[in-house]
């Protein structure tokens, strides 16, 4: 139990919002690649960051890890871009360098989404158990990372919201 919940459950909605982050960051993007701000998909984005981040700091590190693991480290990273992301897109607007802020920004936030979400993929399916430590996961890794840098190259060339 965490703050009266069962883990299970936490860790469910901490799943079920990550992937529903992902999906909008990428929706966000694509929406940015047509210089649209698209305030709804963004404020789903950077809140089921804020909370899958905030629920990650939450959950125990395995076993194994004597303290805080790397997906606590993961969580405190996307925190902390989090805050000039946000305020790039809510208190300045877009204007001047922070339009790029948001930008560089959202795509870090994705990027650490992406990379969680494919790290828990690999650790807890068993065909992937023996490239685990080998150069193969680092290039799985690096393969699935391309889909957001593209994006946020993309979006970074042609965002420019009115």
């Amino acid at each position: 139990m965490i703050l009266g919940i069962p883990l299970w459950t936490l860790a469910s909605l901490h799943a079920v919002l990550g992937l529903t982050g992902l999906v909008a960051g990428c929706l966000m993007l694509v929406a940015m690649m047509g210089s649209h701000a698209a305030p709804r998909i963004a404020a789903l984005f950077l809140s089921t960051t804020a909370i899958v981040a905030a629920t990650g700091l939450l959950l125990p590190a395995p076993p194994a890890v004597p303290s805080a693991g790397p997906g606590h480290a993961l969580a405190v990273a996307c925190l902390i871009v989090l805050v000039p992301t946000a305020l790039a897109h809510y208190v300045h607007h877009f204007a001047g360098a922070w339009r790029g802020i948001y930008v560089a920004g959202s795509t870090a936030l994705l990027l650490l989404n992406t990379f969680t979400a494919a790290r828990q993929l690999v650790k807890r399916i068993e065909f992937f158990d023996p490239l685990l430590g080998t150069p193969i996961e680092a290039t799985l890794y690096t393969l699935v990372l391309i889909g957001p840098l593209a994006l946020g190259a993309l979006a970074a060339a042609y965002f420019r919201p009115s």
